[in-house]
């Protein structure tokens, strides 16, 4: 799909990530604005991805980990840079042909996934994620209010509490502003949904069970698939044998279900073998449970 050149403006539409098959993008030289979607990490056949001179604002979507097939990147041009933590560089580094800044200012290495609550139901803590760059401290704020009976503690960049009121699906923003004023935001929906909709407590698996990976060995990505009795923010770290952190995923908050999921891409690992600590942090405490898989080309 070759469009450069043109006079498109707007945002990058999200329905491009449902062209799966797609192998080359071309999008540079229009007037493109707002945020890279990151919808264009389900493009996993993409090899070229060209983003160059338009508009486009923010950071590069962690998402784009997932396209192990990408040969040539190129998003310069524009307000628009690329993580500088390790994993997101060692990504880079898989890439034959790329052009495009490293972030200097202030900028999330993470995202934040959507959230949905349970009306009366209280809360495990969720820390949101930390801001890199620029010069500290940073000040964040959170908008719009959130629903009445939960608090978000700027200082700590944690949203606490038991939502007393039903509220639909609505997006809020997350903004972090340092000392010259330079800031990067992240955009997530959140929802209280009544109890009628949550599981019923008789569906719920008695206790925190990892069933491993699948597939393993993988080339491209691979899903750790576990239950969780409870609602939990949950982390996984991926370790080299050296026991050296390779890779680190942003923190998913996920509810309480069985056969529950996250997803592993292999964009920035060598083949080999490696060890995985996946940690569930919930009201009872942080569940951890450590596992092996097998990367191959």
């Amino acid at each position: 799909m070759d469009l450069k050149d043109n006079a498109l403006s707007g945002a990058v539409p999200n329905e491009l990530g449902n062209l799966e098959s797609l192998k080359w993008l071309e999008l540079s030289n229009n007037q493109l604005s707002g945020a890279v979607p990151h919808a264009l990490g389900n493009l996993e056949n993409l090899e070229w991805l060209d983003l160059a001179n338009n508009s486009l604002t923010g950071v590069l979507p962690r998402s784009l980990l997932k396209l192990a097939n990408l040969e040539t990147l190129y998003f310069g041009g524009q307000e628009l840079c690329a993580p500088q933590d390790a994993a997101f560089q060692a990504w880079l580094g898989t890439i034959a042909r790329v052009r495009g800044p490293i972030c200097t200012g202030v900028y999330f290495a993470e995202e934040i996934p959507d959230m949905s609550f349970t009306r009366d139901v209280e809360i495990a803590p969720l820390a949101l994620p930390e801001a890199a760059g620029g010069s500290e401290p940073y000040a964040y704020s959170l908008w719009p209010a959130l629903p009445a009976g939960l608090v978000f503690e700027d200082s700590a960049r944690i949203i606490s509490g038991t939502p007393t009121e039903l509220m639909d699906k609505t997006a809020y923003s997350y903004v972090a502003t340092d000392v010259d004023g330079l800031a990067d935001s992240l955009v997530f929906s959140l929802e209280v949904v009544s109890s009628v909709h949550a599981i019923g407590a008789e569906d719920l698996p008695a206790e925190f069970a990892v069933h491993g990976n699948y597939p393993n060995p993988f080339r491209e990505a691979t899903s750790l698939e576990f239950d969780l009795p409870w609602p939990a923010r949950v982390t996984v770290e991926v370790l080299d044998l050296a026991g050296r952190r390779v890779l680190m995923l942003p923190k998913a908050s996920l509810a309480a279900g069985r056969s529950r999921t996250i997803e592993v891409s292999g964009a920035a690992l060598s083949s080999g073998l490696y060890l995985y600590r996946l940690v569930a942090a919930s009201p009872e405490g942080n569940s951890v449970h450590a596992g092996r898989f097998v990367r191959v080309r």
